[in-house]
């Protein structure tokens, strides 16, 4: 059993890792292993960017770089946001060849709303029923009014749809 009280053994401890490397400031599972962290910043690093003073069987390539992190209270944004994406999703696959134009899925997201057009307009002037009542529709209930814009986005940066212009009716939005 290696005591670590003494001053000799945390010199010669110390000094078995090039400076500036991961092993300098103990390994890659410095913190996991003190029972801490819940991500770690994952490098992409080949064999000959390795110092040489690095144990060989401990030379290993990570996949690429990414960091994983978690911050406080953001486990309901999250939930929102993968169920909205999935919601949006579920309007495509609905749609025959998984292509649908973004007016289509708009008035979707908006659950049959009355939108700004002159017609709709009038009708709400002359106190006429127009369509859904705003707060009746999913986009309220369980998505507490996110924009159809924000979760087109986020699925397009999630790489689940692109957009595409048709040439005739505008964009169109297909599943990747």
């Amino acid at each position: 059993m290696v005591s670590y009280g003494t001053l000799s053994t945390i010199c010669s401890s110390s000094s078995q890792a090039a400076s500036g490397s991961i092993g300098a400031v103990g390994g890659d599972n410095a913190i996991h292993d003190a029972g801490g962290g819940s991500g770690s910043l994952r490098l992409s690093r080949t064999r000959s960017q390795l110092p040489e003073t690095e144990d060989p069987d401990r030379k290993r390539a990570f996949s690429g770089g990414q960091l994983a992190f978690s911050l406080p209270s953001t486990g309901s944004y999250l939930r929102l946001a993968s169920s909205a994406r999935a919601h949006l999703m579920s309007f495509m696959s609905r749609c025959k060849f998984k292509e649908a134009p973004v007016d289509l899925l708009r008035h979707r997201w908006d659950g049959g709303v009355a939108g700004q057009d002159p017609i709709s307009q009038a009708k709400r002037a002359r106190g006429e029923f127009a369509g859904v009542l705003p707060g009746a529709t999913r986009k309220w209930r369980t998505y507490h009014g996110l924009r159809f814009e924000w979760v087109l986005g986020e699925c397009v940066a999630a790489g689940l749809l692109e957009l595409f212009e048709t040439g005739t009716i505008g964009r169109g939005v297909r599943v990747r």
